[in-house]
């Protein structure tokens, strides 16, 4: 599952440049750095244009009557349950990060996994579009390698650079399958609790933390 994300690049410009995409000046005015991204919050998507690429801005969540909010989808099955989306219209979502969570349940704290240099990855994504509202979009997820296996039972679909332009134009059957990325990609570093909470979105969200020892201590015998 892929709940929480990361996108800490300053500039629009900077990360337009990153995954080689155009995009609008008046869009440039709706982008901040996100350290604590949450379903249903704003971000930006890559999708395919003409014979380039834009980057435009899109709400994390499919909605629809009767369902709840469908923030990920399984790769496995992306193509049969969202035969549409899966053809016309897959994306990639721009992230330098995205959080798990590990610990007893009363005492969890969050897991920032990002690549060792903390640079921009991309996510294997499909969108929908609403007439007269932003696009909306879901991410990928896929079984976990051997690194993030511990903390959850699926992880985000990577697309490497190089399959980019394959994962967002090439006709259905897509050459090209998102599947668990190299354990080498990614490193975790355990973070603030603050990153719990949604309403918690800046720089602290990533300080590195060490769980408190719990003391065990003896009982005295009287």
């Amino acid at each position: 599952m892929c709940g929480r994300a990361t996108l800490t690049t300053e500039e629009l410009e900077t990360v337009a440049k990153t995954v080689e995409s155009a995009f609008s000046p008046s869009d440039a005015e709706l982008y901040r750095p996100r350290y604590n991204l949450a379903p249903t919050d704003l971000h930006f998507i890559v999708r395919q244009a003409g014979a380039g690429r834009a980057l435009v801005p899109a709400k994390w969540g499919f909605t629809g009557t009767g369902r709840p909010l469908l923030i990920n989808v399984r790769a496995e099955t992306a193509a049969q349950k969202f035969k549409g989306a899966f053809e016309k219209r897959r994306c990639l979502i721009p992230v330098d990060g995205f959080y798990e969570w590990t610990g007893a349940k009363k005492t969890k704290h969050p897991v920032w996994v990002h690549t060792p240099d903390k640079e921009i990855f991309l996510l294997a994504g499909l969108y929908e579009e609403r007439e007269g509202e932003r696009p909306a979009f879901t991410i990928l997820t896929t079984e976990p390698n051997r690194l993030l296996a511990p903390l959850h039972d699926r992880m985000p679909a990577i697309i490497p650079n190089d399959k980019a332009t394959e994962w967002l134009s090439a006709p259905v059957p897509v050459p090209y399958l998102p599947a668990p990325a190299p354990e080498k990609l990614l490193v975790t570093t355990d973070v603030s609790p603050r990153a719990n909470s949604v309403q918690y979105d800046d720089e602290a969200c990533l300080t590195p933390w060490t769980a408190p020892k719990v003391k065990n201590e003896q009982l005295k015998l009287l």
